[in-house]
């Protein structure tokens, strides 16, 4: 029985805008607020991450006034997601809110493209230069950024998408020194913009050493290996239920659907019909790979259609 769950099947694997970091300010006026100057955290063609310590309620809205090097717009805002102080020094990130730019019509999808680029020039500027040894560390750090613009963790570790948490450490560990102790010649601003990485760098080792955080990831990413990570949880003596319960936090419906099907499947081999069985159990092993309960069941049918 093959491995389930190819990636184009999944609504999630589809990538988000790629976000770049900047260190501008624009003038945010949360609802019931007055007009606050906040620095941006990060930015994409659909929202930003404003920094505050005093974030307001997800679902809550803001309009932000944007200046570029020519121009500037208003644009609306929804919050998405906040960020607490207590919560920040627990991840490691500033305080503050992220916003999905809403109600966008032609012309502010262009001033917001133009911002975007603007701001990923001059991050990419930041990170240009440099004799070779400052060089090859700026090199360094702009592939981090590359890859983290794309969704791709591994790649901006530049490990494989199986190396065990020991290697994780020691790549996370390998790159935050490198980067917090910049060789001579860089900037103040190519030094800040390196520690910046170097956090970066700290909350993804922590992600990816949280098993059930990169599981989610690898799901999302198209990471399955249903067959392998079953084999190594049977090997290990584990009890492959973390497995389920990471694909059912990744794909809540696909998993309900699953359970429906599966659910069909086995009153119909109550009948002895094992053909018929098989068309939803199939379907519902696509949906949730790691359903060992199904797995086994349809190895039974099989032998028993065969023999």
């Amino acid at each position: 029985m093959s491995d389930a769950a190819a990636a184009p099947s999944y609504p999630a694997f589809e990538r988000r805008e790629p976000r770049f970091e900047a260190r501008a300010r624009v003038s945010v006026r949360f609802d019931g607020r007055p007009l606050e100057s906040l620095w941006v955290k990060n930015v994409s063609k659909t929202g930003i991450f404003v920094e505050t310590a005093e974030p307001p309620d997800v679902g809550s809205s803001a309009d932000l006034r944007i200046e570029t090097s020519d121009s500037a717009f208003v644009v609306r805002g929804v919050v998405v997601h906040a960020i607490d102080v207590p919560r920040s020094v627990d991840i490691s990130h500033p305080p503050g809110t992220g916003l999905r730019f809403v109600d966008v019509d032609p012309d502010r999808l262009l001033a917001v493209e133009a911002y975007v680029q603007e701001i990923a020039g001059a991050g990419a500027a930041l990170l240009e230069g440099g004799d070779d040894t400052a060089g090859s560390v700026l090199s360094a750090a702009k592939v981090i950024v590359d890859r983290l613009a794309d969704s791709d963790l591994y790649g901006a570790l530049d490990v494989s998408s199986e190396a065990p948490p020991e290697q994780l450490r020691s790549r996370v560990d390998e790159l935050r020194d490198l980067f917090r102790s910049p060789p001579a010649g860089m900037s103040p601003e190519q030094s800040e913009r390196l520690e910046s990485i170097a956090g970066h760098v700290e909350r993804l080792g922590s992600m990816l050493l949280d098993e059930s955080r990169r599981l989610r990831y690898d799901f999302k990413s198209g990471y399955v290996r249903a067959l392998e990570r079953l084999a190594e949880a049977e090997i290990g003596g584990r009890d492959t239920d973390f497995l389920r319960e990471a694909w059912k936090a990744t794909y809540p419906h696909s998993f309900d659907r699953s359970e429906r099907l599966a659910k069909a499947a086995f009153e119909l081999s109550m009948t002895m019909d094992y053909e018929l069985a098989f068309s939803p159990a199939r379907e519902a092993l696509e949906l949730d790979p790691f359903n060992t309960k199904l797995r086994e069941a349809m190895a039974e049918w099989q032998a028993a259609m065969s023999g």
